[in-house]
């Protein structure tokens, strides 16, 4: 690997830009280890050695252009969701964390982590990190608020959290993972969505 470029200030946010979507169609084609820091500098426009002035690795390239988008996918105004009835939060919640995992281009970036993990696997690291993890640390923090207003009793906070997670995942990531259509759509994902909520209330009552 080329050692890392000084990193400062990008200089041309337009050009990082670009550099960030070209990164992300040659990984999720190709994966970690297949993918070609040329062949995205060529979509980029740019040359290899401007890449790492950006980005010091091909790791931190991958985590910013693909992870990137889980972290986008579930970013949640946490202020606001305060102000809502229990149901509408949790609803909010799964609703984030279904968009997140159950796309064909979350699906992509999975298998293109799978393809590397085992010789890059701080980029899978990375990638529980920012997606699965951060999913779990916004219900834990929204169940910690609700369990201590009273409104739901929870004993175990970080094993009611996982049990939300995948209460609301069901079939859909596996589906997505193996290129089949979603078992459910529009208002049938709404309907889920609905009775997983209910279900987990219902468990949590006080």
């Amino acid at each position: 690997m080329e050692p890392a470029q000084p990193r400062g200030r990008p200089r041309n946010p337009a050009l990082r830009e670009g550099i960030l979507a070209a990164a992300r169609d040659e990984f999720l084609a190709r994966g970690l280890d297949g993918a070609s820091l040329e062949a995205i500098a060529r979509a980029a426009g740019t040359s290899r050695v401007t890449i790492y002035s950006y980005f010091p690795s091909k790791e931190e390239l991958f985590h910013a252009s693909v992870n990137q988008v889980v972290v986008d996918a579930v970013v949640i105004a946490e202020d606001e969701l305060e102000r809502l009835p229990v149901a509408q939060q949790l609803t909010t919640l799964a609703k984030a964390f279904l968009d997140s995992i159950a796309t064909p281009r979350a699906a992509a970036q999975i298998h293109a982590l799978y393809q590397s993990s085992k010789k890059s696997p701080q980029a899978s690291a990375a990638f529980y990190a920012s997606g699965p993890q951060q999913i779990l640390d916004v219900v834990e923090r929204t169940l910690t608020r609700l369990a201590s207003s009273g409104a739901l009793n929870i004993p175990n906070i970080e094993f009611a959290a996982e049990q939300f997670v995948a209460l609301v995942r069901g079939n859909e990531q596996m589906r997505a993972l193996l290129s089949l259509p979603p078992a459910r759509k529009a208002r049938q994902r709404q309907a889920y969505v609905d009775s997983s909520v209910q279900l987990f209330i219902s468990g949590y009552a006080p």
